[in-house]
């Protein structure tokens, strides 16, 4: 089994190049963000309690993280290669992955850092919207539908943008990454990989590509 960790902050494409990574090379993804977002939307008092913190851009609390991906490893077989997709947050999770992952007898390959301006961060945000027909991502600064208000995959006119992509809200969650996030840089220096993510993401993903292989 080989882990690699996607860490970064909101906006920087680690979610893209999970998928690919998936699609391509057979990866295992696991995102506690699309996890958390999947919870949110029951209707009980939990989930009611998990909406209110990602819309505010809180974090959840780490032993209810920590819980999610121990239960995603124990649903995998010892041949699968896995993504953690914006997990660990913080180094006390960092830590959990170390005893979670010993548990299963296997550890951290490699760490890919995935660098970003804020001000791109922000208009990658708050710009996209989701095709509610196919999934198909678009941007309103960078990436726009070809034909105004029609999905170029599916020619759906029906968008939605997520309630936690408001300006306000991706400030308060780049804050959030800033104290609780980059001090993993330090916690997994020896095996951190720099990544320019502002460049495409085909250039982004070959390059993690020839980094594994």
């Amino acid at each position: 089994m080989r882990n690699l960790i996607f860490l970064g902050p909101p906006g920087c494409g680690k979610g893209t190049q999970s998928v690919m990574l998936a699609d391509k090379l057979g990866y295992k993804r696991v995102s506690t963000g699309e996890l958390l977002r999947e919870i949110a939307k029951q209707k009980s008092s939990f989930g009611e309690k998990i909406n209110a913190l990602l819309t505010n851009g809180e974090l959840v609390s780490d032993e209810m993280v920590n819980a999610l991906i121990d239960d995603f490893y124990s649903k995998l077989d010892a041949s699968d290669n896995v993504i953690l997709d914006g997990y660990p947050r913080n180094v006390e999770q960092a830590k959990a992955l170390d005893v979670i992952l010993q548990k299963y007898n296997t550890e951290v390959n490699e760490v890919f850092h995935f660098n970003v301006a804020e001000d791109v961060l922000v208009k990658r945000i708050t710009g996209r919207y989701t095709c509610d027909n196919c999934g198909a991502i678009y941007n309103s600064f960078f990436y726009t539908t070809d034909v105004e208000g029609k999905c170029n995959k599916c020619d759906s006119e029906k968008f939605s943008r997520r309630s936690d992509d408001s300006e306000e809200v991706v400030v308060n969650r780049l804050r959030v990454f800033r104290a609780s996030t980059a001090p993993l840089l330090d916690y997994y220096a020896k095996k951190l990989v720099l990544i320019d993510a502002q460049r495409p993401a085909t250039q982004v993903f070959e390059q993690i590509v020839s980094l594994i292989k």
